[in-house]
């Protein structure tokens, strides 16, 4: 359902990330607590592999001189700094 959504998603021109989370936000939603706990446990299990994949295509996707990339790296500095503390 979710690879069938972002296909439509794509080809309607919306963004399939938005898209796909909404779709897995209304999956979570109306699921079992038991199957809800398992996926928390697998995306606790995968955390740094997906953290780091995610880190990986957004630099790749990144242009050195972008403007908002000092921002960004002190936004992401403090959430770490206050999730951590």
């Amino acid at each position: 359902m979710i690879l069938c959504g972002a296909g439509v998603s794509y080809a309607a021109g919306l963004s399939p990330f938005v898209v796909c989370a909404l779709e897995a936000a209304v999956f979570m939603s109306f699921s079992p607590a038991d199957v809800r706990h398992a996926i928390a446990g697998l995306l606790r299990r995968w955390e740094v592999a997906l953290y780091a994949a995610f880190l990986i295509v957004a630099g790749a996707l990144l242009r050195p001189l972008t403007v908002w990339l000092l921002p960004a790296a002190v936004v992401l500095a403090l959430i770490r700094v206050l999730v951590a503390g």
